[in-house]
């Protein structure tokens, strides 16, 4: 007797342990496909996290741009006088350099996210000035003429 309950004990946790086996794995492939549509239904709100960037437009009209005895731009304040020198080097890598839809120079900060654009005008300007300087520094001799 003892000998039949044990062949049936040990019959019956094998199937428990085969029924148990099954369940685990119908559990994980479940969780998983529970865990990826629950990561492509929320990705797009995961994704989107938006930075707050700061937008500064600097008109023609309302600054005059120069250039100082060291070479350093400044763009003048028209209305208020005040002015800004641009003494510290701006590298390549930390910034982005575009050209929007009405032709304006925009200048995107990599690290923070913030831009500045500028009117078309301001980027012919700097580019002239640039170009200017370069051309004076191959040819000593002739100056371009100013407009």
């Amino acid at each position: 007797m003892e000998n039949k309950l044990k062949v049936y004990w040990t019959k019956t946790s094998e199937q428990i342990k085969k029924f148990f086996s099954h369940v685990f794995w119908v559990v994980l492939v479940l969780g998983g496909i529970g865990i990826g549509f629950g990561v492509g239904f929320y990705y797009k709100q995961i994704k989107t996290v938006e930075m707050p960037s700061k937008m500064v437009v600097v008109e023609k009209q309302d600054i005059i741009l120069a250039v100082d005895e060291n070479q350093r731009l400044m763009l003048i304040d028209k209305n208020t006088g005040n002015y800004t020198i641009y003494d510290n080097v701006v590298e390549k890598q930390d910034i982005i350099l575009a050209v929007d839809e009405n032709q304006r120079l925009m200048l995107i900060d990599k690290n923070t996210g913030n831009y500045t654009i500028y009117d078309n005008e301001i980027g012919k300007t700097i580019f002239t000035l640039y170009a200017r300087n370069i051309w004076g520094q191959h040819n000593p001799n002739q100056a371009p003429p100013v407009k």
